[in-house]
Formats: C-alpha cells, sequence, structure tokens
C-alpha cells in the first residue's frame, strides 16, 4: 500500500504495513507540534511548526526506522533567518 505521513501535535508519524512509527524530540525534532509536510521531491520533508520551519532528510527518516540511525540532522529555520514569526 506505500507509506503514508502524518504531521501531528505528537510528532511525525510515518504508517507503513499497518504498523506505525512515531519521529519526536528522541529522532531530533526541536518541536514534536507539527502543522504541515511538504515534500520537495528531492529527498527532504519540510515541516511547519510553532518552532519554525524544519527541513528532514527523507533518507535519515527511513534510516531511523530501520535502526541504522539514532537521530536526525534537523535544519530550523526562523526569525534569524529572516521569518517574521517561528509559527508557520
Amino acid at each position: 500500500l506505500g507509506t503514508v505521513w502524518m504531521a501531528t501535535d505528537s510528532g511525525l508519524i510515518q504508517h507503513r504495513d499497518g504498523q506505525f512509527r512515531v519521529f519526536g524530540e528522541n529522532e531530533g525534532l526541536p518541536d514534536t507540534r507539527l502543522f504541515r509536510i511538504l515534500d520537495d521531491q528531492r529527498g527532504r520533508f519540510w515541516l511547519t511548526s510553532n518552532a519554525g520551519l524544519m527541513q528532514v532528510s527523507q533518507d535519515e527518516l527511513e534510516d531511523i526506522a530501520a535502526g541504522s540511525r539514532q537521530r536526525l540532522a534537523v535544519s530550523v529555520y526562523g526569525r534569524d533567518d529572516g521569518m517574521a514569526s517561528t509559527q508557520c
């Protein structure tokens, strides 16, 4: 059936093969209250939150799900980067 990704107030959730996997603070997300996921079709997800705009690697997410990696290298963009607000 494929994979479904969900932005929730509990983190980024992956649904695959009838199983749910939650990616949150333990995996490196600075905020787990997420509003939206944007797929840039270049291997990254952009996540909107109260803490700014986050960029995460889809490959890193898959590595964590497979157990070969523990934490994401998350890029976070906010006021220091020219955004009017960290909420987006």
